[in-house]
């Protein structure tokens, strides 16, 4: 996973496609879709963000995992204590074209 400030592409190298994966308390959920997800996007323009909304700390340390997914393009969390949830990561997607979001997980 890149950090925010090393992500910022324009022009042909940019994603046209950002895939977003939001969840709450489904981690082995979402880790089978980045799983089956990545490999499908090596050497396309994707970028793949993932959302964790509040989960219970069980699955937030399964999902912290996933900072050191190579082709993960960002991970961004809230703490249960957040009066609301997740509704941005540490960055925008900089995608070009299209924003695909999941339902969440």
């Amino acid at each position: 996973m890149q950090d925010a400030q090393d992500t910022t592409k324009v022009g042909a190298d940019a994603p046209i496609i950002s895939v977003v994966i939001a969840t709450h308390n489904r981690s082995h959920d979402v880790l089978e879709n980045v799983d089956a997800l990545l490999p499908q996007c090596v050497g396309r323009p994707v970028e793949v963000i993932v959302i964790d909304s509040a989960s219970a700390p069980t699955h937030a340390a399964v999902l912290e995992t996933l900072k050191a997914r190579e082709g993960l393009s960002s991970y961004g969390s809230t703490s249960p204590a957040s009066p609301r949830p997740a509704t941005r990561v540490s960055r925008p997607p900089v995608g070009n074209g299209l924003l695909c979001w999941t339902t969440m997980l």
